[in-house]
């Protein structure tokens, strides 16, 4: 019988800390094995600002 997957949620936000907050966010994800973990990103930006579209852009690198 297969284990299930464990679920996590790699919030990320930070006003002002942008940057900072995506990075390290990926490094979170980058790490997490997808064979162990469900994993849901939450973002706490607005999709109108620079931070959603610089999330966009860091999502398409993995």
């Amino acid at each position: 019988m297969a284990e299930k997957k464990l679920h996590a949620a790699v919030l990320f936000s930070g006003r002002g800390e942008c940057e900072v907050s995506l990075i390290s966010a990926h490094s979170v994800l980058s790490v997490l094995d997808p064979a162990r973990y469900e994993v849901t990103q939450i973002s706490m930006y607005s999709s109108r600002t620079d931070c959603d579209r610089m999330s966009r852009t860091y999502r398409s690198q993995e």
